[in-house]
């Protein structure tokens, strides 16, 4: 029994040491002989090209098998991932003998530069120069770049093959049990579209709605631009009448009667204008919480009359430029309504030709149905048949 495990050790230990062997150059080859060690990875170079070409050309033998046969995908999808790994395992070979070769074939051309750079002339005998065309040629770059499109489209091909058996049990199924997922799907897409028209309906009132309330905006906008309009006019009537009071006080200092009792009677002749100092004046008093007769009193005092009528162009001046800020301000958001209006009209219109779009459809998906309803029908008959046949 001893001797047994032994031998089993001994093979074991064996097979593990060749292998490493294959897989590693040994160091006495590297130091004594690197063209023999050249030599040996440019035969397993060889070797590894030689597996990949094979594997890649069963593979996609098999490949092209499924796409015309799809029905034979889970026996042969076993055999795809085997190939697969047998690809993946070679390609990390190549890569990592390749890696090994460079070193040798990296200290060689350095010696062959360091001779050149002493000037000293060196012939390599045939079977050499061959060795080295020969990894040159399998240790290139482009190999190795192919070898890994290939295994990114074997990956693929191998690991995602659910939807193509989704497919083929799709394909297994009965045609009547085909049309009842189909009328299914179709009234799934009805009802979809339904509720989508449902939502653009409300969308659609909404703007309406959204319109209306604008309209109405835009009827007050306007009517207080009216009303602005009216106050203006009204206070450039004033305006002119307090103008034309001051140009005769200022004729009056022209002439040299710059008396205040003077100006004040022309102030008193215009009685549009006296009437609005006496306004003015009540107003004050009014807020002040005395009585309205002392107004005529207050008025009576030298100068009052003078003052009151310069600080009635001030009040009415601003008040002018306020009202025209006022019209200026409901003009812009008058504007900016109907800016509004015209883009909720433009999002109307295009709702309800969606609208329009999904009903047709809808008709469409209702005549395809009750075709395909019909179609269910003679084919459930005739499945039915088909097994009271085989019973």
């Amino acid at each position: 029994m001893k001797t047994g495990n032994l031998n089993h050790n001994k093979k074991s230990k064996g097979w593990r040491k060749s292998l490493y062997e294959w897989l590693v150059i040994s160091s006495d080859i590297r130091s004594s002989n690197p063209w023999q060690a050249i030599h040996l990875l440019t035969r397993r170079l060889r070797s590894l090209v030689a597996i990949l070409a094979i594997v890649a050309l069963i593979g996609t033998g098999i490949t092209f098998f499924i796409f015309l046969f799809p029905l034979r995908l889970p026996q042969w999808l076993p055999i795809l991932h085997l190939l697969l790994l047998v690809f993946f395992i070679c390609v990390l070979l190549f890569m990592h003998f390749r890696k090994q070769g460079n070193q040798f074939y990296q200290r060689f051309l350095e010696e062959v530069l360091q001779i050149r750079n002493n000037q000293q002339t060196i012939k390599i005998p045939r079977d050499k120069r061959k060795i080295l065309k020969q990894f040159e040629w399998y240790s290139q770059g482009q190999i190795l770049k192919v070898n890994l499109i290939a295994l990114g489209l074997a990956t693929i091909f191998g690991l995602a093959p659910k939807k193509v058996i989704n497919a083929l049990s799709f394909r297994k199924q009965t045609v009547s049990q085909q049309l009842e997922r189909l009328i299914l799907t179709k009234h799934q897409q009805i009802a979809y579209y339904k509720t989508l028209n449902e939502q653009s309906q409300q969308i659609v009132k909404r703007l309406e709605r959204n319109n209306q309330n604008n309209l109405s905006h835009i009827k007050r906008l306007k009517k207080g631009m009216h009303r602005h309009y009216r106050q203006i006019i009204e206070l450039r009537r004033y305006l002119w009448h307090i103008g034309k009071v001051r140009k005769q006080i200022r004729q009056l200092k022209k002439i040299g009667h710059s008396e205040v009792w003077k100006q004040e009677r022309v102030i008193k002749a215009n009685k549009l204008v006296m009437n609005h100092i006496k306004g003015l004046v009540q107003a004050r008093l009014e807020q002040k919480e005395k009585p309205i007769k002392l107004a005529d009193g207050m008025l009576k005092k030298y100068g009052k009359v003078l003052k009151t009528f310069g600080e009635l162009g001030v009040r009415y001046r601003k008040f002018k430029r306020r009202v025209n800020n006022f019209s200026y301000r409901n003009s812009l958001e008058i504007k900016r309504a109907k800016k509004n209006m015209e883009s909720d009209q433009i999002l109307v219109e295009a709702l309800r030709q969606e609208i329009d779009n999904r009903l047709t459809a809808i008709s469409d998906l209702k005549k395809a149905l009750q075709q395909d309803e019909k179609r269910l029908k003679n084919w459930k008959t005739r499945e039915q048949l088909e097994k009271e046949q085989v019973q």
